[in-house]
């Protein structure tokens, strides 16, 4: 791991780190600092208090960096989460990319081009602690169709949800998902292939899956303030020594406290090098509280004529009058919303219509 953070240390213009506070930041931001004196590291987080600008604080106090931190307010988050939408023409899978950009935006202010980061260590090196743990329960129960399981674990919306929540039309054209659970199937069986067993197979699936998407977020938030991310846990060297990895070292179900479940060989090699409290740390999903944010962002959802096109009336009042209590299904609603009002317009009056229309940058273009 040490040298794979040496490794992507090499370049001609300035470098840093990102430091959420965490187990693998603090991997990279430690290696890195014993490089390259005088690092540059960098946290975002809702408060000052608590949480990864806490923590973060503490890992550069103790590795010597030059420290800042990004606190993110809601009128900020709000704001970059409809123009990122808008900019990238996909809606936003997690409300961590605003966090992303706006440490990108800061560093590059300050003349970094280069920022190093975390991601691929959950997945390589089994940092997920609840996809773990029910993948074990399903193994446990027999593991039958397990492209499906994942898809409904993972899923904002079970097909179930969706019956009710998608209009009948729209509904009826997915199929009850079908397609979408066989393509889950098919890519889960890709994905095990020589696997060690049903819980590595699982593994493997969150590396091909959930990676992929992960970094292709992270170059896209970092890229739109000019800066380059590498992520030194998302290497080819370093999969093959996590691949070879027992998964019994990697994930314990039993272990006590929870943090310590996942990554233990992480941990286990690292031990002397990371303090006590970061190692016992357990993951925080989503740094930013935008449970709570997401309400003022209701009114999207009562006008959309994107969102009256797919949900049904009773799903739209109900989530915009509420849409910190019912968040799990305000974010997917409203990132569909403001994405389809974005691209797509309001010039259909069915789904039928919709389903006939094609994006096109200076309007609609009716197939």
């Amino acid at each position: 791991m040490e040298h794979s953070v040496l490794a992507h240390l090499r370049t001609d213009v300035p470098i840093c780190s990102l430091l959420s506070g965490g187990l693998d930041s603090a991997i990279i931001a430690g290696t890195a600092a014993g490089a390259l004196p005088g690092l540059r590291t960098y946290c975002a987080g809702a408060e000052a208090q608590g949480g990864d600008p806490e923590y973060a604080r503490e890992v550069a106090k103790e590795l010597g960096t030059l420290h800042s931190e990004i606190i993110v307010d809601r009128p900020t988050f709000l704001s970059m989460w409809r123009e990122m939408v808008g900019r990238q023409g996909l809606p936003m899978c997690t409300p961590n990319e605003v966090a992303i950009r706006l440490i990108a935006r800061k560093l590059r202010s300050d003349g970094c081009i280069v920022a190093l980061t975390g991601e691929g260590a959950d997945e390589l090196f089994a940092g997920y602690e609840l996809p773990l743990r029910m993948a074990t329960e399903h193994i446990a129960s027999g593991n039958p169709n397990p492209g499906r399981f994942q898809l409904l674990s993972n899923a904002w919306m079970t097909p179930e949800m969706k019956s009710s929540i998608l209009i009948p039309s729209l509904w009826r054209l997915l199929a009850d998902d079908e397609e979408l659970v066989g393509t889950f199937e098919r890519m889960f069986e890709s994905a095990a292939g020589d696997a060690q067993n049903d819980l590595d197979a699982h593994l493997r699936f969150q590396r091909k899956v959930n990676l992929t998407g992960l970094l292709r977020r992270l170059d896209s938030a970092t890229m739109m303030e000019s800066v380059e991310s590498r992520t030194p846990f998302a290497d080819r060297e370093v999969l093959a020594v996590a691949q070879s990895i027992p998964t019994a070292r990697l994930y314990d179900p039993d272990t006590q406290p929870l943090a310590m479940r996942t990554k233990r060989a992480l941990r286990e090699a690292f031990t002397q090098r990371v303090s006590e409290r970061v190692m016992h740390r357990e993951k925080e999903s989503f740094p930013l509280p935008f449970q709570s944010w997401v309400g003022e962002a209701a009114v999207v959802l009562r006008e959309s004529s994107f969102a009256k096109q797919i949900f049904t009336p009773a799903v739209i009042h109900a989530v915009a009058n509420d849409p910190t209590q019912l968040w799990n299904l305000a974010w997917p609603m409203l990132n569909l919303a403001i994405w389809g009002d974005r691209w797509w317009g309001s010039s259909y009056a069915t789904i039928d219509q919709f389903m006939d229309v094609k994006p096109k940058a200076g309007g609609l273009v009716l197939g």
